[in-house]
């Protein structure tokens, strides 16, 4: 059985990049906070975005581990595919127009800003991730002059201090921080970059581009290709132009941004739909629905695959369904199966979300998702209760 990873596997050429950007009239977004609230969070377990890509308007929804709908409120995101969370916050980020959102784990929903002189700026985002205190995303601006080309914008912000931003070639697909140094991953429809910013400064030091055969790039851009691994940048790079050659995970010193290391995959049809460093091991999820884990010395420690049953399987296929996000807490890896069919629109089950041992794949739990329309993108995040 080969999972889907739904709208995810793409050819990250120039028509993506010429379509990306949302045509919506944008509506300047507000830190303050809305009226908007998910009281009863405390007795979720999951929180879920409803989102569709051609029309602004959803919802961001909590569900109890049974899969009843607690509460639900109202956003204007559009096609929202990528979020995050820290231990006081969850984020949610609109690809195809610039409402973005944070929910308080007291449940307050609230629109997250942007910087002063970009307000006029309309624009989605390819990621949002919250680390050391600091949460950042991308606005994906587009080609504004022959010159430039493509570019994008990284926003950060450390929590009680100034919103920053810093221009960036491509599409920014995900930063991380080493030693108040911020690293970007940036990608055009022909090469790939390392971005250094400094912290202390909020200054461009240097841009790095990575040899990447004019086909290496990262397979998808609604979880992370791009992580932080004792003390390296590790890059997930896949042949999306051809097909032809293995994907492999780059080794790089953040020091010099030279490539220490290539580790190839299997096969070209080893494609991850995510990596996560778990105690310092580096996991690496596949659309296939296998696991490899890595240690540090780039050794495969172990590999197994998730276990379902065949009448899920079966049923998956009937109902067009595939991943539409997958998250890891806890020693427990959580995937939101979504149904896409025609005839599965027409029913009020949305999904699925299981819950599988991050040891062996076995599976511990699932939870049946009902809604009462719809919806083309649906990402979760697991509730971190004090219940």
């Amino acid at each position: 059985m080969r999972y889907r990873f739904l709208s995810s596997i793409s050819i990250l050429c120039c028509t993506i990049f010429l379509t990306s950007c949302s045509n919506e009239s944008s509506i300047s977004l507000s830190s303050k906070s809305s009226e908007r609230a998910l009281k009863q969070i405390s007795n979720a377990e999951y929180l879920v975005s409803y989102t569709n890509g051609l029309k602004p308007g959803g919802y961001l929804t909590t569900y109890d581990k049974e899969g009843n709908v607690l509460e639900k409120a109202s956003i204007e995101g559009q096609s929202i595919i990528t979020n995050a969370k820290d231990e006081d916050t969850y984020y949610f980020s609109s690809s195809r127009n610039d409402k973005h959102y944070s929910v308080t784990k007291q449940g307050q929903v609230e629109a997250i800003s942007k910087p002063k002189n970009l307000q006029n700026t309309n624009s989605g985002a390819y990621f949002i991730h919250a680390e050391q205190g600091y949460v950042f995303y991308d606005m994906n601006i587009g080609i504004l002059n022959e010159k430039d080309g493509y570019i994008s914008e990284l926003v950060y912000k450390k929590k009680g201090e100034t919103q920053q931003h810093i221009k960036l070639k491509g599409t920014i697909q995900g930063a991380h921080i080493i030693n108040n140094t911020l690293y970007a991953f940036s990608q055009t429809d022909q090469k790939v970059y390392i971005s250094y910013i400094d912290l202390s400064t909020d200054k461009l030091l240097k841009e790095v581009e990575i040899p990447n055969q004019d086909v290496l790039f990262a397979s998808s851009f609604h979880k992370s290709m791009f992580q932080i691994w004792n003390d390296k940048i590790v890059l997930s790079l896949s042949d999306n132009v051809d097909q032809k050659l293995p994907t492999r995970l780059v080794i790089i010193n953040p020091n010099n941004g030279s490539i220490e290391k290539e580790i190839l995959l299997n096969s070209t049809q080893s494609i991850p739909i995510h990596l996560e460093v778990i105690n310092n091991e580096l996991y690496i999820f596949e659309q296939t629905g296998n696991i490899q884990a890595l240690n540090t010395n780039y050794k495969t420690i172990k590999t197994y695959s998730i276990q379902e049953t065949s009448a899920f399987f079966n049923k998956l296929d009937q109902k067009g369904g595939g991943i539409a996000d997958i998250q890891i807490e806890k020693k427990k890896i959580y995937i939101l199966y979504q149904y896409t069919d025609k005839s599965a629109r027409k029913e009020k089950v949305r999904g699925e979300i299981h819950s599988y041992s991050l040891e062996d794949g076995k599976k511990l739990d699932e939870t049946t998702l009902m809604f009462n329309k719809h919806w083309e993108d649906i990402t979760f995040l697991v509730i971190d209760s004090d219940k």
